[in-house]
């Protein structure tokens, strides 16, 4: 698994405009031979990490990233969309158990900027991302005490 992450970060890293075709054809080398959900994780991993990195150009990548993961959502389905509204949860959620309220600052205007452009694209719900919004408006003790929604889940949190 530690080969296959740093084979996956290492091809993430080379991710440009012109090398974007190349790299999925890589990545879908990789889901041909690996475990779905484990190749998912990873990349997710990988991806956010770099949209959690306060660099200066990153919100330049951030279109890049986001056609990049359209486009694996293309090749996997769904468990793409369902992979990544759990990432946006633990990355805010991991902030609120650590006893610290939502910090809105680069690295979280970032992630809900990917939840956004991922919904212009047709990977995730409208009526998904009303829900995200709505539930991390609310005060982090009501957060931490409640399971995030999935998308199989039609409950909506009011």
């Amino acid at each position: 698994m530690r080969k296959l992450s740093r084979f996956i970060n290492g091809i993430i890293n080379k991710l440009t405009e012109d090398t974007k075709d190349r790299i999925l054809g890589e990545v879908k080398e990789l889901y041909d031979v690996n475990d779905t959900q484990l190749v998912t994780n990873l990349l997710l991993d990988c991806v956010f990490n770099h949209v959690m990195a306060n660099h200066l150009k990153i919100s330049f990548q951030l279109p890049l990233f986001t056609s990049f993961l359209t486009a694996v959502h293309a090749l996997v389905g769904d468990s793409m969309a369902t992979a990544t509204v759990h990432k946006v949860f633990d990355q805010f959620l991991g902030t609120i158990e650590q006893g610290q309220d939502l910090e809105w600052n680069k690295q979280s205007h970032n992630v809900l900027l990917v939840v956004v452009y991922l919904t212009m694209l047709n990977v995730l719900d409208l009526s998904l991302v009303v829900d995200l919004v709505q539930f991390f408006l609310r005060p982090a003790t009501f957060i931490a005490s409640v399971k995030p929604p999935t998308l199989q889940t039609s409950k909506r949190l009011n």
